[in-house]
């Protein structure tokens, strides 16, 4: 027989939480390099769980197991389904949950046909991209 206990507090205030930003870079189309900014905000939920166990039993832990991957499935849906249905902005949410992208299947063969100068100039670019993170890993690495 298990017993167990849980208990959930907040270890913040109710201001915080998590504010990231994350760019993507790329080239319009008359070359020039630019770059979207998307702002990811979120809050952090810590679950505590404390107990005695007197007994295991493998069964009661894959079936434990199974039905926590079923939820981690359950809770994407379910929170789909809040943003497209219940919220007060759903059209919003509905109308950019699935955008159209254009057809990248042609993507080697475009690239193969650039011509010669915009070649070299996105390797410079990848090499400069590539020496920029060696700098930046090299003084990380140092710190530690």
């Amino acid at each position: 027989m298990i017993q167990s206990a849980s208990a959930v507090f907040r270890l913040d205030n109710e201001n915080s939480g998590f504010s990231f930003r994350r760019a993507s870079y790329y080239y319009k189309d008359d070359g020039e390099r630019a770059r979207d900014v998307s702002r990811l905000v979120g809050i952090r939920i810590t679950l505590s769980a404390y107990g005695v166990a007197t007994r295991s039993n493998m069964l009661e832990l894959i079936l434990q197991c199974a039905i926590g991957l079923v939820l981690l499935g359950f809770a994407s849906s379910l929170t789909d389904y809040y943003m497209c249905n219940i919220c007060d902005d759903a059209r919003f949410f509905r109308k950019y949950k699935i955008e159209d992208s254009e057809d990248f299947s042609d993507l080697a063969e475009r690239l193969q046909n650039l011509d010669p100068e915009k070649q070299r100039y996105m390797l410079q670019e990848k090499r400069h991209r590539q020496a920029v993170a060696a700098k930046l890993n090299k003084g990380i690495r140092k710190r530690r």
